[in-house]
């Protein structure tokens, strides 16, 4: 019998609010927002999108209210909604930032045309907004008030702009950034082109493989890590650890995360190990409790390193269904 596969679950707290948003993905193609109320545990359901959201470039306002996110799909029913926003070409409507009031994924500000998980942004303050790439704005209509202040981030801050805020912003201090390089290839497609073509006239059930391992191998730039990215988020009873890098043992290397909460002496009380592109949520909210998710739910431990965590909430049976929004939820 197969085993059900358990739900991917990220989150974000908000800086001044006892709030926090959670992304339930599962199945792959939907990802569902919910609402989770720190002071009495709350968690309310909000809507679902048949879109990949791409966590590390979201940020929560820190009153808690608002979302920005990015979002990618490239089915056909994106591509024909070019039209509908003026977009000169059919995919950049497949690509998109949003601002939206939780629970709901409904826009109250939007743009599109940026490269797939280039979007996003942060906030600055409430009515400070900071973009990520190069969105092109969609109607009027669809852009904040003249009270928010909307930026752009500088080239100089990086491709994790975003989440090097956030992490800065909610008390996680860098021990050393994960930073790579990349290797020119070592042969050039001229070079391999006769075992290419010789690849090609073999058994198709193995041909595809050895076609890549020969682009891997030879061909394609490779990354190589300068430094182990270490991040901790010390706190009453402890600290918190993530650590990323990169995974050889692929015949790809693989982006690594390691997470883990550490007790007062540094020794480590619980560990994941995500697989790659899956998030892991861990932090500590404004009473010091842990927050993390685990198996499909979420989980609070008020008194570590003693006690034991309570179970929050179980979001393993959640499944896509349609959740319009209200009104308010339509206006910024």
């Amino acid at each position: 019998m197969t085993k059900p596969a358990v739900p991917r679950i990220d989150g974000i707290i908000a800086r001044d609010a006892p709030v926090a948003v959670v992304f339930r993905r599962g199945p792959s193609r939907w990802t569902q927002l919910l609402k989770w109320n720190l002071e009495s545990d709350e968690v309310t359901a909000g809507q679902w999108i048949r879109a990949r959201v791409y966590t590390d470039f979201c940020d929560l306002s820190p009153d808690g209210r608002r979302l920005i996110a990015s979002f990618s799909d490239y089915s056909q029913r994106r591509r024909d909604m070019a039209a509908q926003h003026n977009l000169k070409y059919d995919f950049m409507a497949c690509t998109w930032t949003a601002v939206s009031r939780l629970p709901y994924f409904t826009a109250t500000a939007l743009w599109f045309g940026d490269s797939c998980g280039g979007g996003g942004g942060y906030w600055e303050a409430d009515d400070i907004l900071k973009l990520h790439g190069h969105p092109e704005p969609a109607e009027r209509a669809s852009q904040p008030p003249p009270s928010v202040t909307v930026k752009k981030i500088g080239r100089n801050e990086g491709r994790d702009a975003v989440l090097d805020h956030r992490r800065r912003a909610r008390g996680w201090e860098t021990v050393s950034a994960f930073t790579t390089t990349m290797e020119p290839p070592r042969l050039t497609f001229k070079e391999v082109k006769r075992d290419l073509m010789d690849l090609l006239k073999g058994d198709p059930k193995t041909r595809s493989n050895a076609v890549f391992d020969l682009f891997a191998g030879a061909v394609m730039p490779r990354w190589e890590m300068k430094d182990k990215g270490i991040y901790i988020k010390p706190f009453k009873g402890g600290s918190l650890r993530h650590e990323e890098g990169l995974r050889r043992e692929s015949r790809w290397p693989e982006h690594r995360h390691v997470w883990q909460l550490c007790g007062l002496g540094g020794d480590v009380v619980k560990e994941w190990r995500p697989l790659p592109f899956q998030p892991q949520f861990l932090d500590v909210d404004h009473s010091g409790r842990v927050v993390y998710g685990e198996d499909g739910c979420l989980w609070a431990w008020a008194d570590f390193p003693w006690g034991a965590p309570t179970l929050v909430a179980d979001l393993r049976g959640n499944k896509p269904t349609n959740v319009p929004p209200p009104d308010w939820a339509r206006e910024w």
